[in-house]
């Protein structure tokens, strides 16, 4: 039998690269004691081989699954979706909110029964005027729009809200005015990644951000993963948030909620190349009690540093900043590279490998692509009572398949789903870069 290639089926079964990076840091770093008469190149390309042949099937078979499981057991979606949005307080809206919500600057003449209010107290209205106040003209003068700051006869006040805001107030026949110096505003959109204790735990309604800062959310992403912008979602720390609305807004919606990610052009390549370094030193290091060797390997010294320095960047938003797209062709060419180099190492050995042990292993990463999924479904929705839908989403990030969580979505025609993935995909990831190692010495 191919040493170690029915043992890394695992990760291509779970389309998992960092459990398959795992098991080859094992074998390279000597924590993994091979037989005499196999050297560690061919253990190499063992693994490798193990990995190409399961990989295939590990990719279509969860998107299959996750397209004709739910038709088997007649789940209906949709409906499934739709309930546990009532239950929560959801909207179960699309992942990312309509156009209608995008704020519109308007200038309103101040409607009689508003005069002698406080701009604090204007913007706590639902009456006439439901907004932002942004700033007011008095006559000749240009006033800022202070919380403290009484309104009088005759002044004019530019709002901020959304497009059915501004139709609510045209039909309750609010005199709309249009003032070139109160309607000169930079609306624009921002990422605000939400690092602040106080706004942890609380919903985007508690928040009231088109109230308080004239702001509205667009998307909100969680774990790399599009969530539905609904009010009654809890925000949790490390969201990133896409906020349209006044510049000067802005910047105060990211000093109270954390910080807004900076437009950057330069990667912080010092600390790249440190952690890179730190990671691959700290992988090297093994401790031995008794005849067993353990250590965390390369890509587990890299994953840990990789999450203090990700840490450390939630803490501290200048430290350690690449840019979106920097990330991205790192991460596409990294893969890229490291996929190449696969299938390199097992070309030559696959057709051996077929014919040898390769119905077994094909078979061995069938039943782990689809047992687990399956128990798991068993499990959550008999014993834990999970809903369907978020079930699903679950699962689909446990088996890190963002493809099958894709066909989850559409078919529920909701993001309710991605709520379960977003969890169980962060620590999925985590727990299979360990799995490559420890499953090559068992």
């Amino acid at each position: 039998m191919l040493l170690g290639s029915v043992k890394v089926g695992l990760a291509g079964a779970l389309t998992s690269t960092p459990t398959l990076a795992g098991a080859q840091d094992a074998v390279k770093s000597g924590l993994v004691t091979l037989p005499d008469a196999v050297a560690q190149a061919k253990a190499l390309e063992n693994i490798s081989v193990g990995y190409a042949l399961t990989y295939v099937f590990g990719t279509l078979g969860m998107i299959l699954a996750a397209r004709f499981f739910p038709r088997i057991l007649r789940i209906d979606l949709p409906a499934e979706a739709a309930k546990l949005a009532r239950e929560r307080g959801l909207g179960g809206g699309p992942r990312r909110g309509p156009g209608a919500s995008l704020p519109v600057v308007r200038a309103y003449r101040l409607p009689a029964d508003m005069v002698g209010k406080t701009v604090a107290e204007v913007d706590a209205e639902t009456g006439h005027l439901p907004g932002k106040v942004l700033k007011i003209r008095r006559r000749t003068e240009l006033l800022e729009g202070a919380a403290d700051l009484v309104l009088e006869a005759g002044d004019v006040v530019s709002i901020i809200a959304d497009i059915g805001v501004h139709e609510e107030a045209r039909e309750k026949t609010t005199e709309e005015v249009l003032d070139a110096d109160l309607l000169n505003y930079q609306v624009t959109t921002r990422e605000i990644v939400v690092t602040d204790a106080k706004v942890v735990g609380k919903t985007l309604k508690e928040l009231d951000l088109p109230n308080i800062y004239g702001c509205f959310v667009t998307a909100l992403t969680r774990a790399s993963i599009d969530l539905p912008v609904d009010p009654a979602l809890p925000l949790q720390k490390g969201d990133r948030l896409e906020v349209v609305g006044e510049r000067d807004n802005l910047q105060r919606l990211a000093e109270a909620v954390g910080f807004a990610e900076r437009d950057l052009e330069k990667t912080d390549l010092a600390t790249f190349a440190f952690g890179m370094i730190t990671g691959t030193l700290l992988g090297l290091v093994t401790l031995r009690l008794g005849e067993v060797s353990i250590g965390l390997g390369t890509a587990g010294g890299l994953l840990v540093v990789g999450i203090a320095i990700g840490y450390l960047g939630s803490v501290l938003p200048t430290f350690g900043r690449v840019p979106a797209a920097a990330r991205y062709v790192l991460m596409e060419l990294g893969l890229m590279l490291f996929m190449a180099g696969v299938g390199l190492n097992a070309g030559g050995s696959v057709v051996s490998a077929l014919a040898s042990v390769g119905p077994l292993l094909v078979l061995g990463g069938g039943l782990v692509t689809l047992l687990p999924p399956v128990t798991a479904y068993l499990v959550g929705r008999w014993l834990l009572r999970m809903n369907p839908a978020l079930l699903l989403g679950a699962i689909t990030g446990a088996m890190t398949s963002t493809p099958a969580m894709n066909v989850v979505t559409e078919a529920a025609r909701s993001g309710v789903p991605a709520l379960g993935y977003a969890g169980t995909y962060t620590f999925a990831n985590v727990l299979l870069t360990f799995a490559g190692a420890l499953m090559m010495r068992v």
